[in-house]
């Protein structure tokens, strides 16, 4: 009996390999796109991670702040507040930033008194009037300075807290002596309370600064009596501006009186042109004609000399 065998179909068996590797790849895909998205999140973060590394932080200045208050005669307080920030060269003054001024209750309750801006000097200024300065039951007010900051400097606070007190300034001519009497009086539950051994110091304002003219201590009854020098140049008037302080006590701050007194040398401030003298721009005619004089004769023997040198040069013979 015989066999005869069935001849296989190539065309068929290679459709059925290339639908079975198409099969594998479908199936693949979805693996091999989960592996592309997280190694482009991993390369996200790395490449994250160094922008950090590289980019630094920005370091903050530190700010300080500095509060000063001046008691005047009539119960006003003056506040000035100083911002400052720590930077290579030291603590730099910080202008045009804004500065809240703050008054505390004795339970600690925050009343916003005013808001103002710091000059170049650094300073912001307030006046506080006297029906503001409430006074707790310790007869002490408490003001404080805030500053907020801003992205390149932190903010910072601080107080003051002063027993109300007053420096009163008497001004008395007789003659051509001049004397301030100055009393220094503190407010109490009992009355008005002498300060004393208090420093009292006299000050005359002078075109860049002040000029310290006398200086003395309160006795017992919170009185001192200082003589006034006599001879110092005042406006074209002659008015002095005159400031008696208490400066820097630990429970009074500053205890100032300003005043405006005509004790000086008027000073005139009409432009005029200068006589002609030795010391002044314009000297004398005879200096000016013995000058000329002078250097026409000394470049004269210039001259001669020259002169001779070139006949030297270019005739010996003649020269000699």
């Amino acid at each position: 009996m015989t066999h005869r065998s069935i001849p296989s179909k190539p065309g068929l068996a290679a459709g059925l390999r290339w639908a079975w590797m198409l099969l594998l790849l479908v199936m693949a895909m979805p693996a091999l796109q989960a592996q592309d998205d997280t190694t482009a999140a991993t390369a996200d973060t790395a490449a994250t991670e160094a922008v950090e590394e590289e980019a630094p932080e920005v370091e903050m200045l530190k700010s300080r702040m500095a509060l000063t208050a001046n008691q005047l005669p009539d119960g006003t307080i003056e506040l000035e507040a100083l911002l400052r920030a720590k930077g290579e060269s030291g603590w730099l003054k910080i202008p045009d930033q804004d500065v809240v001024f703050i008054r505390m209750s004795p339970d600690m309750e925050e009343t916003e008194l005013a808001k103002a801006k710091t000059g170049a000097n650094g300073i912001a200024i307030f006046q506080v009037k006297p029906d503001q300065a409430v006074t707790g039951p310790d007869g002490t007010v408490t003001f404080v300075a805030r500053y907020d900051g801003n992205d390149q400097m932190t903010g910072s606070e601080t107080e003051a807290m002063l027993q109300r007190a007053r420096l009163e300034v008497e001004a008395v001519q007789a003659d051509s002596v001049y004397t301030l009497n100055c009393k220094a009086v503190a407010d109490s539950p009992d009355g008005p309370m002498p300060i004393a051994a208090a420093p009292v110091a006299i000050y005359v304002k002078r075109m860049f600064s002040e000029l310290k003219v006398a200086e003395g201590e309160t006795d017992e009854e919170g009185f001192v009596s200082l003589e006034f020098p006599v001879g110092l140049n005042g406006d074209q008037d002659g008015n002095l501006q005159i400031r008696a302080i208490v400066e820097e006590t630990e429970s009074y701050g500053n205890l100032v009186s300003r005043m405006t007194k005509p004790w000086g040398n008027p000073v005139s401030y009409e432009v005029s042109e200068l006589p002609r003298t030795l010391w002044s721009p314009n000297p004398p005619a005879w200096m000016v004609i013995a000058f000329f004089v002078l250097m026409i004769a000394v470049w004269a023997h210039y001259g001669v000399i020259m002169y001779k040198m070139y006949r030297i040069k270019s005739d010996p013979g003649d020269a000699a």
